[in-house]
């Protein structure tokens, strides 16, 4: 998977995303052009989605959720997604229907996630 994600900072609340990105498999290799946005609604919680057209043919992806912080260096993820995984090629592939995960971001060393 190759990817150049690009993030621009709005204000304190909100942050853009573009992020280009292919999968190199011996056989298809799709092209998406990732569009994504991050907006904190209180010091503890922000809304996160991506759009992700695939500009080789097949269905888009998208991927919405919450991104909850309990403790200053812990994220919990909630999300919801059309992409086969999080991981790879899989983030350029959509299934039929909508997948739910969680997930966890431990922060080591000093420094705020907010």
């Amino acid at each position: 998977m190759l990817e150049f994600p690009f993030m621009y900072e709005v204000n304190n609340q909100l942050a853009l995303l573009f992020s280009p990105k292919a999968a190199i498999t011996g056989g298809k290799t799709p092209v998406g052009l990732g569009l994504g946005a991050n907006y904190q609604i209180s010091p503890v919680i922000q809304l996160i989605a991506e759009i992700t057209p695939i500009v080789t043919g097949e269905r888009l992806v998208w991927s919405a959720g919450l991104r909850l912080f309990p403790l200053e260096n812990l994220a919990i993820d909630l999300m919801g997604t059309n992409a086969t995984s999080q991981l790879d090629l899989g983030e350029l592939i959509a299934e039929p229907g909508t997948r739910f995960s969680a997930g966890i971001q431990w922060r080591f060393g000093q420094g705020s996630s907010k």
